[in-house]
C-alpha cells in the first residue's frame, strides 16, 4: 500500500494543486477564517432572522449579485440574458 502511494503522490499532489477547493480549504485552515466568519457580527445578525426574512434577504442579495456579473459582462460583449443575444 505505501509503494502504491509513493507511486501515485506526484499525481495526487498534481490533482490538489490544480484543485480551487484544495486551496480554498489550505487558506481557510492557515487562516483560521471559519471560526472568525462563525463569530462575525453579521452572520450572527443573519442568522436571528426569522427564516421568511432570511430568505427574502438572501434573494434580494442574489438578485443583486446576478446584476452585477451581467454589468461586468456586458463589460466584455456577453450577456446571460437571452432576450440581449444577437442570434
Amino acid at each position: 500500500m505505501k509503494l502504491i502511494r509513493l507511486i501515485f503522490w506526484p499525481l495526487i499532489m498534481l490533482k490538489n494543486i490544480l484543485d480551487p477547493n484544495w486551496w480554498a480549504g489550505k487558506i481557510m485552515d492557515k487562516t483560521n477564517m471559519e471560526e472568525k466568519v462563525k463569530t462575525s457580527r453579521f452572520v450572527t445578525w443573519k442568522n436571528k432572522l426569522p427564516q421568511p426574512y432570511k430568505f427574502i434577504f438572501e434573494m434580494c442579495m442574489f438578485v443583486i449579485g446576478i446584476y452585477l456579473v451581467e454589468l461586468w459582462l456586458n463589460l466584455l460583449g456577453v450577456s446571460m440574458l437571452p432576450w440581449r443575444w444577437e442570434w
